[in-house]
């Protein structure tokens, strides 16, 4: 079995974990904008992205492997 970056969904949904990083200003306004937009939260939008990114991650991996 492939190794995978992504965790299950039941897993993904449990508690939460505080992550600080440093974004590029641009990115940082652009997230800060889609949040005000959308009436969603800055750490939802970059979750759901991550999420996004992992999952397209684990297809690759599993297609290589």
């Amino acid at each position: 079995m492939a190794k995978t970056i992504a965790s299950s969904t039941a897993a993904r949904i449990g508690a939460k974990k505080k992550a600080t990083f440093n974004l590029n200003a641009a990115l940082h306004q652009r997230l800060k904008i889609a949040a005000a937009v959308s009436g969603r939260e800055m750490s939802d939008i970059v979750e759901e992205a991550l999420e996004t990114h992992l999952d397209q991650m684990d297809k690759q991996l599993r297609k290589n492997a």
